[in-house]
């Protein structure tokens, strides 16, 4: 068995990836409608996006304190270097097509 495998074959860092999308793609679909559906005065002097954003880091709350700071910090960690590897990657793959013309 390789050492990016479990032992029931699924690869840990696809699992991540596709649980991250997932996940993101319906948070921001979710938050999005919400968005859409509240009056523009619903928390008068305040953003709605702002507030819909507080509100589902208040809803996280208990997983991030149930894990605790360190893992917390390690997956943002985990996440920014996910994210700027792949900016890196796709960015670098457009230039190799723009070579290939």
């Amino acid at each position: 068995m390789r050492s990016n495998e479990r032992a029931d074959g699924a690869d840990p860092g696809q699992v991540f990836i596709e649980q991250f999308l997932r996940t993101g793609f319906a948070l921001i679909d979710t938050m999005s409608s919400l968005i859409e559906d509240l009056p523009e005065d619903a928390f008068p002097g305040e953003d709605n996006a702002a507030v819909v954003l507080e509100m589902v880091t208040g809803s996280c709350r208990p997983a991030f304190e149930a894990v605790g700071e360190a893992e917390c910090r390690t997956a943002t960690a985990l996440i920014g270097a996910v994210h700027q590897r792949v900016i890196d990657d796709l960015r670098r793959a457009v230039e190799l097509a723009k070579l290939r013309q």
